[in-house]
């Protein structure tokens, strides 16, 4: 018996290397087809001289895991694959390996699979297959594609002649811009069987029938989201997999199948109950139904296993991904999951938790730039991993989100934006952000390290700021905007100037309009009225991150 792992690399350059929200669909419905071809060929070779019936273990989304009775088998399944990937996907990197031979009765499966996971990388890792890139040369010159700057294949007739009879007595259109490579064209070709895909993943939310309309809505739009989500401890779930399930092959290949299926399903889960929640919420009176579509303005990218990515209207960005988050942990409590992680989650809850990353930037913001910038937002919301830890300093299965507001179109570098933000040589940070979603009741108790962190960035913070500065009293603002700009101005000349512009303005209203954003500061002599609350030798505020969102979330309408 042998095992052959198939799997693509390089997901995020091919999916996400271009502007146009087509070829991004498209290119997600590409990586998710491997899946599927690894499928049709194991039942080719069941069909064939095999012994007995080949399914894989793992199919998933870029991924497959198979068990092989001979080598000629697994080359077969291999060759099915990648042959059809050169034809359907070209730009795609995807590489197969065969694994070493074990006996399925005496031998062991789990370390088969670590071995071909090894094998897999060292292929990867030595150069023997060149990258994709190799084969769309430059030279002799031609004539570049016009999204992806690679040389063109063909020109775009139908495009062509869509945009002359749109527009009949205009000027005629750049014959430039209907050029296409052969990866470009292969991500349009698969665009709309990867949106009818991915529109039925929403459930009964209403989502466009074609991929021109939601274009159309997104470019539209004054605020444009990108968001990133990825699960917390799948990987450390994976290494210890060996530990919690029984030994016996049979039953370890049938967890390991259940695992992935299961995964898959919690995300899909997940992202339709979001879904649904955020077209809820898109639904409220006071959102002037003449002036908006008639469907939720939000577009999936990526959907699998634990990964998501998703681009939609800035205001729907913090009610989806606050709902996506709460499931995505309740689902991966439950089924096999949920029992794999009892088993060793000792005193911290048995289920999974996920981070996402939200940039919200001007519909026209370079796309790739756009999703670099939620992935470090990711990258920023994860530290919860190491942040909030239980009494025995293992780490609570808490989920997060970190965002951003791009007002500067100059660049979108997280460490610089953030460095901005940071003053009296670390002490003063003008953000709480990333931002827990996990219940309150949940996160650990007094004694717990980590819980002061974590208390005060919990999203009802978040949510009774916005509630403040939103208030109204008689029609008018009880905190007006002049005020909280002159504040939000102060918070970068320091927290002592920021504090003693918020001493004046107490001097003219009342100290509980401020609610929340009012913390009591202890000083050697006295308890101050301050912006900023006290975590550690550090002072953080929160001011900041309300008035960011204060015109992209309702939390009036998103209240639980």
């Amino acid at each position: 018996m042998h095992l052959v792992l198939i799997e693509t690399s390089a997901n995020q350059d091919f999916i996400f290397g271009t502007n146009k929200l087509r070829e991004n669909v498209g290119a997600s419905e590409l990586v998710f087809r491997i899946a599927e071809s690894a499928k049709q060929a194991c039942r080719a070779v069941s069909r064939g001289s095999s012994p007995r019936p080949v399914e894989p273990i793992i199919a998933t989304s870029g991924k497959a895991l198979v068990p092989v009775p001979d080598p000629d088998t697994g080359r077969q399944i291999i060759r099915h694959v990648t042959q059809q990937a050169l034809e359907q996907a070209p730009g795609l990197e995807v590489l197969g390996v065969v694994g070493e031979p074990f006996d399925w009765h005496t031998g062991s499966l789990r370390d088969a699979v670590k071995n071909v996971h090894q094998q897999h990388q060292q292929f990867r890792n030595s150069g023997v297959i060149p990258g994709p890139a190799t084969r769309f040369l430059r030279l002799p010159v031609v004539a570049p594609c016009a999204t992806s700057g690679l040389p063109a294949k063909l020109f775009d007739r139908d495009a062509h002649q869509r945009d002359v009879q749109a527009d009949p007595s205009g000027p005629p259109p750049d014959a430039g811009a209907y050029l296409r490579s052969a990866i470009a064209d292969a991500k349009r070709q698969a665009a709309g069987e990867g949106w009818k895909r991915l529109r039925e993943k929403a459930g009964s939310t209403p989502l466009p029938d074609s991929l021109d309309e939601i274009e159309r809505e997104l470019e539209s739009l004054q605020w444009l989201a990108v968001i990133h989500a990825d699960g917390n401890g799948v990987g450390q779930l994976l290494q210890k997999f060996d530990t919690l399930v029984p030994r016996d092959n049979d039953e370890y290949r049938r967890a390991l199948h259940d695992f992935s299926v299961e995964l898959d399903d919690c995300g899909g889960a997940a992202f339709q109950a979001a879904a649904e929640h955020t077209w809820q919420y898109w639904q409220a009176p006071d959102w002037e139904p003449d002036q908006r579509p008639q469907f939720l303005p939000l577009l999936p990218l990526v959907l699998g296993g634990d990964d998501l990515t998703v681009v939609c209207d800035g205001r729907l960005a913090i009610p989806f991904i606050q709902t996506y988050l709460r499931e995505f942990e309740q689902r991966t409590a439950e089924g096999v999951i949920g029992e794999l992680l009892a088993r060793s989650a000792g005193d911290t809850p048995a289920r999974l938790s996920a981070c996402a990353g939200v940039a919200i930037v001007k519909p026209h913001f370079p796309f790739y730039a756009a999703y670099q910038l939620a992935e470090e937002l990711l990258r920023s919301a994860k530290q919860v991993k190491r942040r909030v830890v239980g009494g025995q300093g293992r780490p609570l299965p808490c989920s997060a989100f970190d965002f951003h507001v791009l007002y500067d179109a100059s660049g979108a570098d997280l460490k610089r934006l953030r460095r901005e933000w940071t003053l009296d040589e670390g002490k003063t940070i003008l953000t709480r952000r990333p931002y827990l979603v996990t219940p309150r009741e949940e996160l650990p108790g007094a004694e717990a390290a980590g819980l002061t962190w974590a208390q005060v960035r919990h999203v009802d913070y978040l949510k009774a700021c916005l509630k403040t500065i939103r208030s109204r009293e008689n029609g008018r603002r009880c905190l007006p905007n002049s005020l909280l700009h002159d504040l939000r101005q102060g918070l970068f000349d320091g927290r002592q100037l920021a504090d003693a512009r918020l001493k004046l303005a107490l001097a003219r209203h009342k100290a509980s309009l401020f609610g929340p954003l009012l913390e009591r500061t202890a000083t050697e002599r006295e308890s101050l009225n301050s912006l900023f609350a006290r975590v550690g030798d550090q002072f953080c505020t929160g001011l900041l991150d309300a008035m960011d969102l204060i015109e992209l979330w309702d939390v009036e309408d998103d209240d639980d």
